[in-house]
């Protein structure tokens, strides 16, 4: 008498062991929280993707950097064109504190 599996009705296994028969599944990156792990068997076009993704990442931080720094900068400059001291009294600016002590 053969073993017959009750899930796919192939002899050889049973549904106990139907499993081991099948071949592996290619597990897939997903983006979870935390740090994303290294995978050392990683194919070339799949890591030049995420190397694209983060440059791409740096880039927008920058500019959100540059935007939030050239803002300041006009809030300053026509804070300076209404009132030519308001910037030191308002303590903007890097400098304005050690002007305030001078």
């Amino acid at each position: 008498m053969q073993m017959r599996c009750s899930i796919c009705g192939s002899t050889g296994h049973n549904k106990t062991a139907h499993h081991q028969n099948l071949p592996q599944k290619e597990k897939l990156i997903s983006r979870g929280k935390g740090r994303p792990r290294k995978i050392s068997n990683q194919d070339l076009a799949v890591a030049a993707a995420i190397d694209e993704i983060k440059a791409a990442a740096r880039v927008r931080r920058k500019l959100a950097y540059a935007r939030t720094k050239a803002a300041a900068a006009a809030k300053k400059a026509a804070l300076n064109a209404s009132h030519p001291n308001a910037a030191e009294t308002a303590g903007i600016g890097l400098r304005a504190s050690k002007r305030q002590k001078t």
